[in-house]
């Protein structure tokens, strides 16, 4: 008896947990745009800005995707000049998922343009199933519907457990009327083509020195064949390739701009390169250019790993467009 009645003790908590998970969940997907957090708020907007300028470009055009290391490291301008062809710089952010930077950039190209991807080399290692708290902060205020094609029990765990009440409500950096000052400033860095405009060399203060000076190596320089096995995306990118196919637009994939380590000439990481170059041959994805030509200088940098500073993005950009000259030009 007192063993039944333990079973159905268990079972109650386990139920009010269930439904406790549940309306939270359900409570989470109905506040719809609602950017309740500055993070989100900040996001958001660059984003609408990113889409307004990509849509009110006439295509054909070339699209430059990928996360923080195109928005701040690609020059979509000096591509438009040097080839006389509409350019866009559609980097958005590195801690949102795989998928839906694809989502996004999918909304925006049209057929014969060309798309240019530049993935991080996080997305390589990271389990497309766990959600960050820049991700869930900025999916359920903004996109619920991307939110509802991934996995319930995933985001069951995921949302209350670590985002919603442990951080959400933990010290919430909310907008405000100077934090809403700051985003309206910041929608004026972009220039007509999405390039980054006010992180020059000069600009930079002692707090970018100081997190330059804490700069850390990606998962690229501590990867193991497990975690390569287990994470790479190779159906994402085979998938999105096939997509650009079938709509007419030529695809090419390039390497993230970031920042060069020692680490990185460790034979770990070597072998990594070697066979996501060899993954793109082996699939007939364009690949022109080459890992070291994208890795830069701690001075080239803003304030982190994956944001060159103008006057680095100038030079990378002009020998990316030196390499991609006669594919683009034929």
């Amino acid at each position: 008896m007192q063993t039944r009645d333990g079973i159905r003790y268990l079972a109650g908590i386990g139920a009010g947990w269930v439904f406790a998970l549940l309306g939270t969940f359900l409570l989470l997907l109905s506040v719809r745009n609602f950017r309740w957090h500055a993070d989100a708020q900040f996001i958001g907007a660059w984003f609408d800005r990113k889409c307004e300028i990509a849509s009110g470009i006439q295509s054909p055009k070339i699209l430059f995707a990928g996360g923080s290391n195109v928005q701040y490291g690609i020059q979509a301008e000096l591509f438009e000049a040097g080839l006389g062809k509409p350019a866009v710089n559609f980097g958005l952010h590195g801690a949102l998922p795989l998928d839906y930077l694809i989502k996004r950039t999918k909304e925006v190209a049209n057929p014969h343009d060309v798309i240019i991807f530049a993935p991080e080399y996080e997305y390589f290692f990271r389990d497309p199933s766990e959600f960050n708290l820049t991700t869930m902060r900025y999916l359920a205020a903004d996109d619920q519907d991307f939110l509802l094609l991934k996995n319930p029990f995933d985001l069951l765990l995921t949302i209350p457990a670590d985002i919603l009440w442990a951080r959400f409500f933990h010290n919430p950096i909310l907008i405000n009327a100077q934090n809403h000052q700051k985003l309206k400033d910041h929608l004026t860095t972009f220039n007509t083509n999405g390039d980054r405009q006010w992180t020059s060399r000069e600009r930079r203060t002692d707090r970018e020195f100081q997190r330059l000076h804490r700069a850390k190596p990606t998962e690229l320089a501590t990867s193991v064949q497990s975690e390569r096995a287990a994470h790479f995306p190779a159906q994402e990118l085979l998938d999105f390739h096939e997509w650009c196919l079938n709509h007419k637009i030529q695809f090419i994939a390039c390497y993230p701009n970031t920042m060069r380590f020692p680490e990185y000439s460790a034979p770990e990481s070597q072998e990594f390169l070697a066979e996501l170059s060899k993954f793109y041959r082996d699939h007939h994805i364009p690949n022109p250019d080459l890992p070291d030509d994208a890795f830069l200088e701690t001075d080239d940098f803003f304030d982190s790993v994956y944001h060159p500073h103008q006057e680095a993005a100038y030079t990378r950009t002009q020998k990316l467009l030196s390499t991609l000259k006669p594919i683009l030009q034929p």
